[in-house]
């Protein structure tokens, strides 16, 4: 199961190209392969209910429609990721936005925290990037996003239920 199938939040992701070396194909072609190293930490809370992209968000309350007015059925999905919206002034909004973060208030649930070693993808001539992948998950229910300033002073909090 990856995380499109998850409700759950990325809360850091690194990535960086840790070396190179070439290889060979069975059939004698010769490419460089990137080595790439990502770290990646995330909370899970829940597989999604459905299948459809659309449901199952971590904010489920607080999506608001496309404002691309498509004539295609296809682009009238809602937007993901909306936690909500704060009342402020331009000014406080402004402050606000250059050192804002997001904090979860997460009940843990065993077995706590996974943490392992993935290789997402097979080195191949088309795909030259040999991909390491080492994750650290933490297990638990997801009970509200805050939304805060480096002082830590909470401007809204937003519930994942």
């Amino acid at each position: 199961m990856g995380y499109s199938e998850s409700v759950a939040a990325v809360v850091t992701k690194k990535q960086s190209v840790v070396g190179q070396y070439e290889a060979t194909s069975k059939l004698g072609a010769k490419v460089a392969v990137a080595n790439v190293e990502t770290e990646t930490a995330a909370i899970f809370d829940r597989v999604r209910a459905c299948k459809s992209f659309g449901c199952g968000s971590l904010f489920p309350k607080n999506k608001e429609p496309n404002p691309y007015r498509m004539g295609d059925s296809m682009k009238s999905v809602e937007h993901e990721g909306i936690v909500g919206r704060i009342p402020m002034a331009p000014g406080v909004a402004r402050a606000l936005k250059a050192n804002a973060k997001l904090i979860f208030v997460v009940h843990p649930r065993p077995p706590y925290l996974l943490s392992g070693t993935h290789k997402p993808f097979q080195t191949t001539v088309d795909n030259p990037r040999d991909i390491t992948d080492r994750y650290q998950v933490m297990l638990g229910d997801i009970e509200c996003g805050l939304v805060a300033d480096r002082s830590g002073k909470v401007y809204g909090a937003y519930s994942t239920k």
